[in-house]
């Protein structure tokens, strides 16, 4: 039985790293036959498949797929994490972007009381700190997105509110975005940084 998907002119069977790996077929019976194969040959090398860990998704379809391991049922998702990316069967990066926003606050709020609030700290220190500790954790894995017009506004949106608050603009009149990104040091909203990438 043939396995993997066909990407262009070629036949993808699965993605490793490390420890991980996505099996990648087109029809169940193919999925549970190289489940099959993965745990008989990875037992002749002494690994042993987690079922537990193990999650199976389909795309395109309204029918979960049953396979087991050794037995043991797998469980199935309509979305999961692979290398720190949200991967959802819905074909749309958008869980993925709003998880990487919820992150990005996190670690703002994190820096901000004793960092980015601080009056006695330069502009272009909390920069390279943001663009170090928060920025990143925003675009991780953007190099995958295919991103909308509204997920590009959602996405300079919130980078726009990390900046004005860096910057310490607390009230109404706000400086235009241009006028934050000139005084941030930044040559480019995060949506054109996206796009770029």
């Amino acid at each position: 039985m043939e396995v993997g998907i066909s990407i262009g002119n070629r036949k993808v069977t699965d993605l490793d790293y490390a420890d991980d790996i996505a099996l990648l077929t087109d029809n169940e019976a193919a999925l549970q036959s190289f489940v099959d194969q993965v745990v008989f040959f990875g037992a002749m090398l002494g690994l042993k498949i987690n079922a537990d860990k193990t999650k199976v998704m389909a795309a395109c379809t309204t029918v979960a797929p049953r396979i087991n391991v050794q037995g043991t049922d797998v469980e199935s998702v309509d979305s999961f994490r692979y290398l720190g990316c949200l991967i959802s069967n819905r074909n749309s990066c958008e869980s993925d972007i709003l998880s990487r926003i919820c992150l990005a606050q996190a670690a703002y709020q994190l820096l901000h009381p004793c960092l980015f609030a601080r009056e006695d700290v330069s502009i272009p220190t909390k920069m390279r700190v943001y663009l170090a500790s928060v920025r990143s954790v925003l675009v991780y894995g953007c190099e995958s997105w295919t991103v909308t017009s509204s997920l590009s506004s959602t996405l300079d949106s919130c980078e726009f509110g990390f900046l004005r608050r860096l910057l310490g603009v607390k009230s109404f009149p706000f400086p235009r975005n241009s006028e934050v990104l000139r005084r941030c040091g930044i040559h480019s909203s995060l949506s054109q940084f996206v796009k770029r990438s």
